[in-house]
């Protein structure tokens, strides 16, 4: 179960590409119940082997959930090859065309194996993502935006925790999830499911992964003072602060967790001032004069980099030249 992994989909059918659609037998398959409230007003809400459905005949059908778990179950991976298969299965249950459903979200996800408990990688070694919330979990950290989310969490826990599936390796899951917005995110009008079975634009997904990962801040840990190739009175100040900030606080990130806390209590004069400080933070940690990447991620850093390889080296031979 290590490697890339299409997760969970949000697809769309219009009232237009349903109009021959046999509504009742969807009510039957869902165990559809009528809503009421205002966010399903006029609806019909029900499920389908981990599908979230809504739908009425006005407004559309709306399936969201995992792909991966419907087609190879939660404990395995959906190769880039089976992705049309899984989709195809899927609509010939539902008795829907799901290969020209518009395309409203999509995760890509990534399982790595690593070399120590799995629990010394989820919370503390990736810091922060300029713009996005870092928000803590039971299981690792999510950067979120209200379009895109960055998710780093321990998979063995949750596959044991949630679908009782227990002696899994130490498996660390990073996953991107384009939460709305897929057609501009990928450049592609009007984006249907079809549209990410051209190498192409599953591609695009790829390289967006690899832009957010690389974006994200990673844990830096102090040089010891005898590892200074040199010593000039602005490299040992520098020194001497980032062992304050030691002293101070755990880790970077408390440092930033910091800086929004006492944001929120007005404690910056404005703006500026707080973007100076995360900057001071940001110049001490890439600072490689004093600083270097922990250990635990220099490790992530080359599995990452090694599946992102494999994975370029797979869609470049399906890729057809211009």
């Amino acid at each position: 179960m290590l490697g890339f992994t299409i997760d969970s989909i949000k697809l769309f059918l219009s009232p237009e590409k349903l109009r021959d659609y046999d509504f009742e037998y969807l009510k039957r398959m869902i165990g559809a119940e009528y809503k009421e409230l205002e966010q399903y007003k006029g609806q019909y809400k029900g499920f389908y082997k981990n599908f979230h459905i809504n739908f009425s005949k006005t407004s559309g059908i709306y399936i969201a959930g995992s792909i991966t778990n419907f087609y190879v179950g939660a404990g395995s991976l959906l190769p880039y090859d089976q992705l049309k298969n899984a989709i195809d299965k899927l609509g010939k249950e539902l008795r829907l065309d799901l290969h020209s459903a518009r395309l409203y979200r999509v995760d890509l996800a990534l399982n790595i194996e690593t070399d120590n408990p799995v629990s010394q990688y989820t919370h503390h070694l990736f810091t922060d993502l300029s713009r996005f919330k870092r928000l803590e979990q039971d299981k690792g950290v999510l950067f979120k935006t209200t379009e895109t989310a960055f998710s780093i969490y321990n998979k063995s826990l949750e596959l044991e925790e949630k679908k009782g599936i227990k002696n899994v390796k130490d498996v660390l899951r990073l996953e991107i999830r384009l939460l709305c917005s897929v057609s501009k995110k990928l450049g592609v009008k009007e984006m249907e499911m079809k549209d990410l079975y051209n190498p192409r634009n599953y591609n695009k997904l790829a390289e967006l992964f690899c832009k957010y990962y690389q974006k994200i801040k990673k844990q830096t840990i102090p040089k010891n003072i005898h590892e200074l190739s040199e010593i000039t009175p602005r490299i040992l100040s520098k020194c001497l602060i980032q062992a304050g900030i030691g002293h101070i606080f755990q880790d970077e990130k408390e440092v930033y967790r910091f800086i929004e806390q006492e944001d929120r209590q007005g404690k910056f004069k404005n703006a500026n001032d707080k973007s100076r400080s995360r900057k001071l933070i940001d110049n001490l940690s890439d600072n490689k004069q004093i600083s270097k990447l922990h250990p635990l991620i220099e490790e992530i850093n080359k599995k990452v980099e090694v599946h992102i390889s494999e994975l370029k080296k797979q869609l470049s031979i399906k890729i057809k030249p211009k």
